[in-house]
C-alpha cells in the first residue's frame, strides 16, 4: 500500500527539480541501485511505483550533484560536534546566509546542511574526520 504523504512530498520535490527516491530511514539509502538516477530523475509514474512497491518506505532520500540542480550537502556526523564551530564561522562572514540554507538534524543527532551551488558538483569530498582537542602546555 502506498504511503500517500511521502509520495505527495516526493512528487512536489520532483516538480522542484530535486532527484528523490524512497527509502527506509534506518538504512538511509534506497533498496535498489540509485546510480541510474544520477543522470536521469525518476518521473511521477516511477515514483508512484517505487512507493507502491514497498510499504516499509518511510523516508525520502535526495541525490546530490548536477541531477539535483547542483545540490550539495554538508554532513556533520558524530552528533554534529563540528557544526557549532562551522555556524560561528559562517555568521562571521555572512550573518544572513544561515537563513538561506536547508538545515536538518539527522536520526543519529548529526546535522545536514543543504544548498544549491552555481558550480557543478562532481564528487564526495571529506573535509574533516574528527575534532581533535589540543591541550595547552
Amino acid at each position: 500500500m502506498i504511503n500517500n504523504f511521502l509520495f505527495e512530498e516526493a512528487r512536489q520535490l520532483l516538480a522542484e527539480e530535486f532527484c528523490v527516491l524512497p527509502c527506509m530511514a534506518i538504512k538511509k539509502h534506497p533498496e535498489y541501485s540509485w546510480k541510474l538516477y544520477q543522470k536521469l530523475r525518476p518521473n511521477e509514474a516511477q515514483l508512484f511505483a517505487f512507493f507502491n512497491s514497498n510499504s516499509e518506505y518511510n523516508a525520502i532520500c535526495f541525490l546530490t550533484g548536477k541531477i539535483c540542480g547542483n545540490l550539495e550537502v554538508l554532513d556533520f556526523d558524530l552528533q554534529g560536534e563540528l557544526y557549532p564551530a562551522w555556524v560561528e564561522s559562517v555568521v562571521k562572514v555572512n550573518p544572513d546566509l544561515l537563513k538561506r540554507l536547508i538545515i536538518e538534524t539527522t536520526q543519529n543527532h548529526g546535522v545536514h546542511v543543504a544548498y544549491r551551488c552555481e558550480a557543478e558538483i562532481n564528487e564526495t569530498l571529506k573535509l574533516a574526520r574528527r575534532k581533535i582537542v589540543i591541550k595547552e602546555k
